[in-house]
């Protein structure tokens, strides 16, 4: 354990990114998730506003863990939620998936290699249809993360189609790839299941890319 290190979200404190980074480097925490700030994901800064979170950052020693994205936390194709071309984050697809390649720029830019993804919400009920396809948006994910030396870190998410250890364990070894790897939100796992047993951990363990 000592060479982990102990990252947080900045915004699940407050839209106010200087206080929080300031605030956390008074407990000496110096690395951060970055997702979103003065209400704005991520994604969605302008070169003024990501100049601005460099130099705060660099004012406090702080280095980015990730940038959290909201890659494939959306609705399917064929969900009665989906809103196609309507560049809304969680309801087209196609739109979402198109983000990757910001996020791959940000990752660059903030020198972390790990950029946060998801999988489909699970409203509508989990097909075996709605998996292969899961399956297939993933590969052009993986490949893209690949050509660019950064690696995708998929959370279990409770209301996703990736939310328990049998999902997490599909996924994972269907692309057995340094450039997928898992995110283990233990909140979400017991959210959905109350439990993580050592059967659990030998399933998945060797999948946990980040904590």
């Amino acid at each position: 354990m000592a060479n982990c290190k102990i990252t947080t979200i900045p915004n699940e404190f407050s839209q106010a990114f200087e206080s929080v980074i300031e605030m956390l480097a008074d407990i000496d925490v110096h690395y951060v998730e970055l997702a979103s700030m003065w209400g704005k994901n991520i994604l969605d800064l302008n070169e003024e506003e990501e100049n601005k979170v460099e130099k705060i950052l660099n004012e406090y020693g702080t280095k980015a863990s990730a940038i959290q994205t909201q890659i494939m936390k959306c609705h399917p194709r064929n969900s009665s939620h989906a809103e196609p071309n309507s560049k809304k984050m969680h309801a087209d697809l196609e739109f979402n998936l198109s983000r990757i390649d910001r996020a791959i720029e940000l990752a660059e830019r903030f020198n972390t290699k790990n950029i946060v993804t998801y999988s489909y919400f699970d409203r509508d009920g989990i097909t075996e249809e709605n998996w292969k396809l899961l399956l297939q948006d993933y590969e052009g994910l993986v490949d893209k993360c690949k050509d660019a030396g950064k690696t995708m870190v998929l959370e279990n998410e409770h209301d996703t189609y990736v939310a328990l250890v049998d999902d997490i364990q599909r996924i994972m070894s269907h692309f057995n790839s340094p450039h997928l790897r898992w995110l283990f939100d233990t909140g979400n796992m017991f959210r959905r299941v109350n439990k993580f047993s050592r059967e659990d951990y030998d399933k998945v363990g060797k999948f946990i890319g980040y904590w």
